[in-house]
């Protein structure tokens, strides 16, 4: 598996595991990154220092990002049926 790899398949766990936390799909936590082009700034270059972390950690710290950069994405996610 290539890095550019492992770095996607990190996205995909970072953004799942943040939807599941917030009681929300993971498209919209998708489309919260995509609007402030989260995954390229925050997760990609995070890659080697938040991959070796716990998944709390790593849910914390992309709430943290989304917080700051999409507030509203605590409070306008309708949780999963």
């Amino acid at each position: 598996m290539s890095r550019a790899d492992k770095q996607i398949e990190f996205a995909v766990f970072c953004i799942e595991n943040t939807a599941k936390r917030l009681g929300t799909s993971g498209r919209a936590v998708y489309r919260a990154l995509c609007e402030t082009d989260g995954i390229n700034t925050f997760i990609i270059p995070s890659y080697d220092i938040l991959h070796t972390q716990s998944k709390e950690y790593i849910v914390d710290e992309t709430l943290e990002y989304l917080r700051h950069h999409t507030p509203s994405i605590t409070l306008n996610t309708q949780p999963v049926s």
